[in-house]
């Protein structure tokens, strides 16, 4: 990915972050589980981007299993912490946050800003 591009990205992602306090990292991820892009950068995220796809893929079936429709995104909550995985066309954001992150308007923002991130990787 261009350097210019890696940082249009970097903005994007950066988003959800400046807005809500309580979210602390966004993953933008290939449907496919390569990890595209991350804010903040952190190292280590070896795999992460295959195992959120995994997660998504596997409830994704038991909703198709029980025709319950298209899944749009999925919400994990631990003791601590909130993960949501919004899956678009070809790309999927993973907004990792603290317990009480605000899903309304995470899910409003991470929709946008996933149809961006669509239109500027093509």
């Amino acid at each position: 990915m261009a350097a210019g591009l890696k940082g249009k990205i970097n903005e994007l992602l950066a988003e959800i972050p400046q807005n809500v306090p309580t979210a602390k990292m966004v993953l933008l991820v290939r449907n496919d589980g390569l990890l595209v892009s991350a804010y903040p950068q952190v190292e280590r995220l070896e795999g992460v981007g295959a195992q959120l796809t995994a997660i998504f893929e596997s409830v994704e079936r038991m909703t198709k299993q029980f025709n319950l429709g298209k899944l749009r995104y999925t919400v994990i909550v631990g003791e601590n912490a909130t993960i949501v995985v919004l899956k678009g066309e070809k790309l999927s954001l993973a907004v990792v946050g603290e317990k009480n992150l605000n899903l309304g308007f995470v899910l409003t923002t991470a929709e946008g800003l996933l149809a961006r991130a669509h239109k500027l990787l093509g």
